[in-house]
């Protein structure tokens, strides 16, 4: 139980993860050459209360659920603009891990996507009811350059109500 009302808790757990991209749609710069980066994520989660254990939610679990879906999905893979169709078509045929996303893959565009993976993730595992609030995910694509996102997603969030709504399509077919 935290003292008084009003209050908050923050936790921040940092995983890591290797992925590959490439800058499309006319980028002129070395990035639209397809290359990887070692990427590091710090997430903070913020709740209102304290579990009986006096933690907002167990080290172990966040990164089950977090780190988990990363590795499943695009660890190890190369995240590829849905523009990208020569892309896919490459890595298709060389049997390479890939997942493809509605967006340029700017370290911009990927925090703010993961932010809203990795809260519907901690819903989906836990309950909406249960699970803490992402607030805060730092995204480095190098050790020397990242990116901030900072919010709230609620569970009536529109972007996590159309994200719930894939997963179940993903889930009958």
């Amino acid at each position: 139980m935290i003292s008084e009302p009003g209050t908050m808790i923050e936790i921040t757990t940092v995983i890591e993860w290797d992925m590959a991209h490439r800058l499309g749609r006319g980028y002129k710069s070395k990035c639209k050459n397809l290359h990887g980066h070692r990427y590091r994520a710090e997430i903070t989660l913020q709740a209102d209360r304290l579990d009986s254990h006096g933690m907002i939610l167990d080290f172990g679990i966040v990164k089950q659920i977090c780190k988990g879906w990363i590795d499943d999905r695009i660890d190890h893979a190369t995240l590829v603009d849905n523009h990208d169709s020569s892309l896919v078509t490459f890595l298709e045929r060389q049997k390479q891990k890939y997942f493809v996303v509605e967006f340029s893959t700017t370290v911009e565009c990927i925090v703010d996507w993961l932010a809203y993976m990795l809260q519907f993730q901690l819903n989906k595992q836990l309950g909406e009811d249960e699970a803490p609030t992402l607030t805060r995910l730092r995204v480095f694509e190098t050790p020397n350059n990242w990116c901030d996102w900072s919010g709230f997603i609620g569970p009536k969030s529109k972007r996590l109500q159309v994200i719930k709504a894939e997963d179940k399509l993903n889930a009958q077919g």
